[in-house]
């Protein structure tokens, strides 16, 4: 469908308002930031975006509230620092307030796009009308804007986890400077067992499992019980309880046991903590998913069935480990204030 004439020049009036627009402040600038990028925007860009006029005339108008793009086509070797030290040299410095780049842990590398979030529309759009003449593909993002949006987005997802190298979060920037990120409001998800700061390799275990993101700032968690994985196999219940002493969780937890094999003498490589509440359960998570303990990497995850002391003493008591012939390190222990307490007797014949 052809426009008619008089449509056409309204179409043409519009996009000489926003190039006339642009070029002013090209030619004129006064804010230290419209100073800065009026070297990077040239006369002759803002006349090859005729294919985004409209959009930007409505961003110029306040119709728009897009301060959000997307950069693809990225370079696979691109870092968060590449990307910002590129921002920087083509005259976007201190000009934006958040940078995302999503990593592919198993590769350890960028997915080859970036998140990146301006101060304002005018600076959005002059980095979409400079970036695009550079073979990058900048687009604008759809369902999330701006900062607040963003931070909502990502404060509680799985990539904030302490586990998570720093260099594959999010960050947040004021005029040039790292800022911290608001803590989570909810519990997070943490990416497969394995990958831990300074290394993006994935473990043997693919389970999501739940934890909390800071020291000091722990959420409280209706779980207790976790399973400490991929512990050494000549760890017994003795040396466990010492290692927990010599971290800070001695008396914190009620319940330890360590699974045995019997004909060879050592565990099977996990251990099963309950803690006397959700808070100290999440901090000793959190713990060990990213310290070294044992001199090797654990898998720290919760306990999927069975939560809890209660239920632990019901599923335990009447079980053949609990036999009189089975040596005492090899049971299961229950604790009151980091002193052992007798077991339960069996309902019935172990």
């Amino acid at each position: 469908m052809i426009a008619s004439k008089p449509v056409a020049m309204m179409m043409m009036r519009l996009m000489q308002e926003v190039i006339q627009k642009l070029e002013v402040i090209l030619r004129n600038p006064v804010t230290p930031i419209q100073k800065g990028l009026r070297n990077t925007v040239s006369w002759v860009e803002v006349r090859r975006a005729n294919h985004g006029a409209i959009g930007i005339l409505e961003i110029w108008r306040g119709e728009l509230k897009q301060t959000q793009q997307f950069l693809r086509k990225l370079p696979l070797d691109f870092s968060r620092s590449t990307l910002m030290s590129m921002l920087d040299a083509h005259g976007f410095g201190k000009v934006y307030n958040f940078v995302y780049m999503p990593t592919n842990f198993k590769k350890s590398v960028p997915l080859g796009y970036a998140i990146v979030n301006f101060e304002n529309h005018e600076i959005a759009t002059l980095a979409c009308l400079h970036f695009t003449s550079r073979q990058i593909q900048v687009e604008w993002g759809d369902s999330i804007q701006g900062l607040e949006a963003l931070v909502q987005k990502y404060r509680n997802s799985a990539v904030m986890h302490p586990s998570v190298s720093d260099a594959h979060r999010p960050i947040l920037l004021e005029k040039g400077q790292v800022v911290p990120f608001p803590p989570p409001t909810e519990v997070l998800s943490v990416p497969p067992c394995g990958v831990q700061k300074g290394s993006a390799k994935k473990s043997g275990s693919s389970k999501i499992v739940e934890t909390q993101p800071m020291p000091g700032s722990f959420i409280v968690s209706k779980q207790t019980t976790v399973v400490l994985r991929k512990i050494p196999k000549d760890m017994t219940r003795d040396l466990m309880q010492r290692v927990l002493k010599e971290q800070g969780f001695a008396s914190t937890y009620d319940f330890l046991y360590l699974p045995m094999d019997f004909e060879k003498a050592q565990c099977f490589g996990f251990a099963i903590i309950n803690f006397i509440d959700g808070t100290v359960a999440a901090a000793a998570l959190e713990f060990f998913s990213r310290t070294a303990v044992f001199g090797q990497q654990v898998c720290a995850e919760w306990k999927e069935t069975h939560h809890g002391l209660a239920a632990l003493v019901e599923k335990y008591r009447n079980s053949k480990v609990m036999h009189a012939d089975v040596p005492e390190g090899y049971k299961p222990l229950i604790l009151s204030h980091g002193k052992p307490v007798p077991f339960p007797a069996p309902l019935q014949r172990c």
